[in-house]
């Protein structure tokens, strides 16, 4: 089995981890459709979006320490490369520790990804999809941890607004890989 095939294999490993944390999210609002006004089945929407985002992204990780150890030159030039993945518990070499919010993780690990598969892309700090990207985390962290009943209550604007925060995530990745295959098939 050649590198490419490797590489081929632990995609197919990571977008398998994606299509069951999507299932999770569309299950659950397959369930919040039939009763939209019950409070839990929105909330749980919430927290089953930002579960795909997560964990779609720490696959995205184990990923990337496999291309590390394929490609080791890529990774080694990007700036708290180190950082990224000491703060989730999977260790490329030896540095500094530190810990970055989830939407600095998200959009380092988006731009790592982008590295690795020798493609540009750029998050686009001042783009629509970041800044309801940003705008959705503070909506799921206020019903993480709310700190009285009313932080509880999501409306239909705060809904669509993690909707398209999991959209732009998909976008995301979907753009960089699609990039990555078009650039394989010039070879």
């Amino acid at each position: 089995m050649n590198t490419e095939d490797i590489i081929d294999k632990h995609y197919r490993q990571m977008n398998l981890v994606y299509g069951a944390l999507l299932e999770d999210v569309s299950k659950h609002k397959e369930i919040m459709l039939s009763n939209p006004s019950a409070m839990v089945w929105r909330r749980s929407i919430v927290r089953a979006s930002f579960a795909f985002i997560e964990g779609a992204a720490a696959s995205m990780r184990r990923f990337l320490v496999f291309l590390e150890m394929v490609r080791d030159d890529d990774l080694k030039s990007m700036d708290n490369a180190d950082d990224l993945f000491d703060s989730y518990g999977i260790r490329i070499k030896s540095g500094k520790k530190g810990f970055l919010s989830f939407p600095e993780s998200v959009k380092k690990t988006l731009k790592l990804l982008a590295t690795a598969c020798r493609v540009e892309y750029s998050v686009g700090d001042d783009s629509n999809g970041w800044m309801n990207f940003l705008e959705a985390t503070k909506i799921r962290d206020r019903i993480t941890h709310p700190k009285s009943p009313e932080c509880l209550m999501l409306t239909d604007a705060e809904l669509v607004k993690v909707a398209k925060a999991a959209a732009w995530y998909i976008d995301s990745f979907v753009e960089i890989i699609d990039k990555w295959k078009a650039k394989r098939n010039e070879k």
